[in-house]
């Protein structure tokens, strides 16, 4: 009798016996694995640095009943030893991968495949300028890759302009020819303007002496406004009028702000009230028909 057939003709071992009525019987063990595939997740041999991808094994037999992996170089195994789908992660060099399946019969035939690394490229993020006041802008400049996405603002652009209103990080993925990215960041610092004030400077009159200029608070700014020179305001360069006064300050971030108060500066035609130890008072002051002067009753006046 042929025993040959071609459905058994793969397997390595056939054993037969014979029972005592003469039937003869066959049986075989499953041979060894066969070839096996790799298919790489990525679908192309050149992998990123730093990517996590699988790998899975086909078995030509589909009779392996576990799978034995390795690697080399810069690949790290994650998971899934033993099975038929490895994850690896791939370091800052390449390497080989080799699997064979394993059944009762032994190990199968070895395939091997090599990765090359594609490294990453080295992004960066400056800014024209690092600190500066509020309401003041700043632009930021993204290199070393192909395209680029900025975040927590929205653009694509290799530039960009911002205006925050406090102090932030932005941060841009770039993207080079092959694929691969990276992250850099860049952090603003946003600096709050100083508290200025100018207490009250009340009314002078025009034919006053200078008025030495100290209601401005805190103390180190600059006074400027009509009449106003060093440090000081002269009612006669003013004139008659209401006149703004502004005090500026900077502080030592080199943030400026400003306020300002109006001093009147008064003509004061008439009769200058006199008002000596409060003997006597003229009013309206200044007048330009009748004037009332009032005597303090409780002061003994002598006419000579």
């Amino acid at each position: 009798t042929n025993y040959a057939d071609a459905a058994l003709t793969n397997y390595n071992q056939l054993t037969a016996s014979r029972t005592g009525n003469g039937a003869v019987y066959i049986s075989y063990l499953d041979p060894t694995p066969g070839p096996t595939t790799v298919v790489n997740s990525t679908g192309s041999p050149f992998i990123c640095e730093g990517t996590i991808f699988t790998l899975d094994a086909g078995d030509v037999y589909g009779n392996a009943t576990s799978f034995q992996w390795a690697v080399t170089g810069g690949l790290t195994i994650l998971a899934g030893q033993g099975t038929s789908t490895l994850t690896v992660q791939m370091g800052s060099t390449g390497g080989d991968v080799t699997v064979y399946g394993v059944n009762g019969c032994g190990n199968g035939f070895t395939v091997t495949e090599t990765l090359t690394v594609n490294p990453l490229p080295t992004v960066t993020a400056t800014a024209t300028n690092a600190a500066f006041c509020i309401g003041d802008s700043t632009d930021l400049t993204a290199g070393g890759a192909t395209t680029y996405v900025w975040a927590p603002i929205s653009s694509t652009n290799t530039t960009v302009t911002v205006v925050p209103t406090t102090t932030t990080t932005y941060s841009v993925i770039g993207t080079d020819a092959a694929g691969c990215t990276d992250t850099a960041t860049v952090t603003v610092t946003v600096n709050a303007l100083p508290t200025v004030t100018v207490s009250a400077l009340g009314t002078v009159c025009v034919d006053d002496a200078s008025v030495l200029l100290t209601q401005g608070s805190p103390a180190g700014g600059v006074y400027s406004g009509t009449g106003v020179g060093a440090g000081n305001f002269s009612p006669a360069t003013a004139g008659v009028g209401t006149h703004a006064i502004t005090y500026t300050y900077t502080d030592t971030s080199g943030c400026t702000n400003a306020a300002t108060q109006n001093i009147i500066v008064d003509a004061c035609v008439g009769i200058n009230e006199l008002n000596i130890n409060n003997l006597l008072s003229a009013t309206p002051n200044p007048a330009t028909e009748v004037v009332t002067l009032t005597w303090n009753p409780a002061v003994r006046v002598a006419v000579i």
